[in-house]
């Protein structure tokens, strides 16, 4: 048999070096590889095998001639064989030649199809990046045939990571542009939560102790609460703006995942569209998580909803969740600390979301819904997400679906220590004097003895010279000496009491180190009261 003859053409390295500087699609670089490739070598087909991220392969072919039909069964065969190529390669570290090799052709499994074979893996930096097969009917190939698919097969692997780190900048540059934005407007929203809060707190504080001194007209009380009513939706209207910064989830409490998980698929298995076909995903004995469980339930229930949306002419809807490690290489793309996390995901198969909308997706008041309701959703989800100390993505491409990615912490436990003292005096700092005398008559109203003072100056001058206390709940916002810095000196001059700090603003832990100082629990302005109590009595 004559065998073929190929030289190495400097021209076309030139041509597809030129075309690897000007083209924006990696899929146009696959075709010319392939077409350059058959021309230089006169194969009859080649496969290119490109591994993706997560392992999987996508296969790209070129014949030439027009043999479909047997094309795609040998594609079939070749997928199957796959392991057993794959395992050869690793242990032979070169390229598999079915004349040199002939021995072991049996243990591929592929059909007769070609006289003569090779499958070269390409590597880039050590990571073996791709995969070319070509094939022969009738004659074998040369080693200059070997050498230029192996030496273009480089160009290939260089390609192809410049195009995978050209679309990890742009993702990451996209995140960071997201999460500035975002962040600018959590500042901005939370530049009136000091004084509003404050007025809020006053309203329910007012009301608290009205409805106690009037406790027989009820004509009266019914006025009371109807105010107070009033008053929580315009605090919950309030909270739902300002969690798009960095708050505090409101009532926090052990999360068992798994059991809130099953409400959810029990729902979508209930409500949904028949043509909506749902699988659920979710690992067994998901450690727990700390927060607000009907937060986290709203935010992967409105996920679903939308998913659900997404798919008016039915589709799949996959809640995957499974507990991982973030690393190093994790956090340069989702910024998140490194620690153990929940990962739960809401995919869908519906119409996708465009480019253009995939990084407005989180923006207050954005929808793609012709037909939407406030517009706060997915929004509201993203702060609820980060009061979490959590973070939340979306992935994808028009036409072929949408995935939500959620992350959460998982619960780590912390030893805290009480002290039990008969007498229990309460130092409360604040220099909203009307605020302040409301808290203190409440706490007054249970037994508690509460001395006033307005500045963090004072609140020195008291514990050094005068009486220490069991308990101080100190406002962060006071005029000179914030309650931060009060805290700091209260730690030089070594004074140890459990502290309570409060604020109507909720970004402190970006301006501020807390973990240098002792805070035991921060109260979110406006207050709610019961809380308040119960977090005092829990500290003394």
């Amino acid at each position: 048999m004559k065998k073929k003859t190929s030289i190495v053409s400097q021209q076309f390295f030139t041509d597809f070096v030129t075309l690897l500087v000007g083209e924006k699609s990696i899929e146009k670089i696959y075709d010319e590889f392939l077409v350059r490739s058959i021309d230089v070598t006169k194969s009859d087909a080649i496969f290119l095998l490109i591994e993706s991220d997560n392992k999987n392969f996508n296969i790209y072919n070129h014949a030439a001639e027009n043999e479909s039909a047997a094309l795609i069964k040998f594609q079939k065969n070749l997928l199957l064989s796959l392991p057993f190529i794959l395992k050869w390669i690793e242990i032979n570290k070169k390229a598999f030649d079915s004349i040199k090799h002939k021995n072991e052709i049996a243990n591929f499994h592929l059909n007769k199809m070609f006289s003569h074979f090779f499958i070269s893996p390409t590597f880039f930096d050590q990571q073996r990046m791709t995969l070319v097969f070509c094939g022969s009917k009738n004659s074998e190939y040369s080693e200059n045939d070997l050498e230029f698919i192996e030496q273009f097969g480089k160009s290939l692997s260089l390609a192809e990571k410049l195009f995978r780190t050209f679309e990890l900048n742009k993702n990451l540059e996209q995140s960071l542009l997201q999460k500035q934005k975002l962040e600018t407007i959590g500042k901005l929203t939370s530049g009136i939560a000091h004084d509003f809060s404050n007025l809020l707190s006053s309203i329910f504080g007012s009301v608290n102790i009205l409805k106690k001194k009037i406790a027989g007209n009820s004509d009266a009380l019914r006025l009371l609460e109807n105010i107070e009513q009033c008053s929580i939706r315009a605090k919950e209207l309030t909270t739902n703006l300002l969690s798009f910064g960095k708050p505090t989830p409101k009532q926090k409490e052990f999360i068992k995942l798994n059991l809130l998980l099953g409400e959810i698929s029990k729902i979508i298995s209930q409500t949904f569209p028949g043509n909506i076909k749902f699988k659920s995903e979710i690992q067994e004995n998901l450690p727990e998580v700390l927060g607000n469980s009907t937060q986290i339930y709203q935010v992967i229930l409105n996920l679903c909803v939308n998913a659900r949306d997404a798919m008016s002419d039915g589709g799949a809807l996959i809640i995957n969740a499974t507990p991982i490690e973030i690393n190093e290489e994790d956090r340069l793309s989702n910024f998140l600390p490194l620690g153990k996390f929940i990962r739960i995901s809401v995919i869908d198969s519906g119409k996708g979301i465009e480019n253009d909308n995939l990084i407005k997706i989180f923006d207050p008041y954005f929808s793609t819904k012709e037909k939407s309701g406030s517009g706060l959703g997915l929004y509201i989800s993203y702060g609820i997400i980060k009061a979490h100390k959590g973070h939340i993505e979306v992935f994808s491409e028009v036409g072929r679906g949408t995935k939500f990615v959620v992350y959460i912490p998982q619960y780590e436990a912390v030893n805290v220590s009480k002290s039990k003292q008969e007498e229990k005096i309460i130092i409360l700092a604040d220099d909203e004097v009307m605020l302040q005398d409301l808290l203190a008559e409440l706490l007054e109203s249970v037994n508690y003895q509460v001395i006033k003072v307005q500045s963090g100056e004072e609140v020195i001058k008291l514990m050094t010279e005068e009486i220490r206390g069991d308990l101080i709940i100190i406002d962060f916002n006071m005029p000179g000496m914030n309650g931060i810095e009060c805290l700091k000196k209260l730690q030089e001059l070594k004074i140890n009491l459990p502290v309570i700090l409060s604020s109507g603003s909720m970004n402190i832990g970006s301006r501020y180190d807390l973990s240098k100082v002792r805070i035991d629990a921060i109260i979110n302005k406006p207050y709610d009261f019961d809380s308040m109590l119960e977090t005092v009595k829990r500290l003394t």
